[in-house]
């Protein structure tokens, strides 16, 4: 019987300190980095699919939360531009209008590979959310493989 407790006991224990090791967190930005500089309003979770992302006849989504401290006014533009050897393509979509922390996500297609369908390019990728008067309101950057 108290062979049985004592094991108990010790079962208990280290259950106790192996579940208060915390775990490795994902990191909600995927990599991205916030900009150098100040922007107002911080994105605080950054992702897409599918991931990694593929360049022939497949749709890119992403989606993007934040923290805004100014308001994204009406016509405000959330850019995401890929640098591929430093020629740059960007998409612009029209971002919802909205007071206070935000929650986006936009789909587009993203058949735009220069390279033969196998070859994975590698892309520097700036994301940014500006306001009607050119005002950059957010900015992360980050790098992405896109395979054949």
């Amino acid at each position: 019987m108290k062979r049985t407790l004592l094991s108990i006991l010790l079962l208990f224990i280290f259950v106790s300190f192996a579940t208060s090791i915390p775990s490795k967190r994902q990191d909600p930005l995927n990599g991205f980095k916030q900009c150098e500089g100040y922007f107002p309003n911080i994105i605080t979770s950054f992702s897409y699919s599918p991931d990694p992302p593929t360049a022939v006849h497949q749709y890119v989504t992403i989606r993007l939360g934040g923290k805004a401290s100014e308001v994204v006014e009406q016509g405000a533009l959330f850019s995401y531009t890929g640098y591929d050897k430093n020629n740059p393509n960007t998409v612009w979509i029209l971002m919802p209008c909205k007071k206070g922390d935000f929650n986006f996500s936009a789909t587009w297609p993203a058949d735009h590979n220069p390279q033969p369908n196998t070859v994975v390019v590698e892309y520097d990728i700036k994301a940014q959310i500006l306001n009607p008067d050119g005002k950059i309101l957010s900015c992360i950057k980050g790098s992405l493989s896109v395979q054949p």
